[in-house]
């Protein structure tokens, strides 16, 4: 009888443990100017036991003066919940523009930005790419893959962030829905964009 107890509490308890998340994830989202859609971003999370792996891919058709495509690939993988690796790439009108590369060697990362190689000393737990399916939280940090830099993230409400450039002291703003970013305000380089959820 007591085993039969004991049996029915593992039961319960189990059937109110938190939901995991999915093993794997697709976000898309329409990106916005003036109103009108210009462009695209993919993001997928695929996770595998202690790794998640991370992929985003954003294409956007802007003229200003001429039209200009512009693409970004940024791919990350995490392990145990801290940054291993992540490979970032601009283009402009179908030409490399950007490369980054973020390589965890001992204990801190090796960036290559370019030609220009620098140093991280502490792990990175938080990320551009998980911007898209986790809510920053307490995060006050967001390591950009792109640029190589940490920028600075800040909470102005319940499910709304402000997070703001290191270097050019932009600012972009944040807005979630059940912990994946529902919208976004981005002060891009040469225009102002807003990035909405469509699935």
């Amino acid at each position: 009888m007591r085993i039969s107890f004991y049996i029915l509490t593992l039961l319960l308890l189990s059937s109110f443990s938190p939901p995991e998340a999915p093993a794997v994830a697709h976000l898309t989202y329409a990106i916005k100017r003036d109103g009108k859609v210009v462009g695209q971003i993919k993001a997928s999370r695929t996770i595998q036991g202690s790794k998640t792996y991370y992929e985003v891919e954003t294409h956007m058709e802007i003229k200003v003066i001429v039209t200009q495509n512009i693409d970004y690939s940024s791919k990350a993988f995490y392990e145990d919940g801290v940054l291993q690796s992540c490979v970032s790439k601009s283009y402009l009108n179908q030409k490399l523009h950007n490369s980054c590369t973020t390589v965890l060697r001992g204990n801190r990362y090796e960036i290559k930005n370019d030609n220009a190689v620098s140093y991280i000393k502490k792990p990175v737990y938080y990320s551009g790419v998980m911007l898209y399916f986790k809510e920053p939280g307490n995060a006050s940090l967001v390591y950009s893959e792109m640029s190589g830099q940490e920028n600075y993230m800040r909470k102005k409400a319940a499910a709304q962030y402000i997070l703001t450039n290191s270097k050019s002291r932009k600012q972009n703003r944040y807005y979630y829905k059940n912990s994946f970013l529902d919208r976004a305000y981005i002060d891009h380089s040469m225009v102002d964009l807003e990035i909405q959820r469509v699935n």
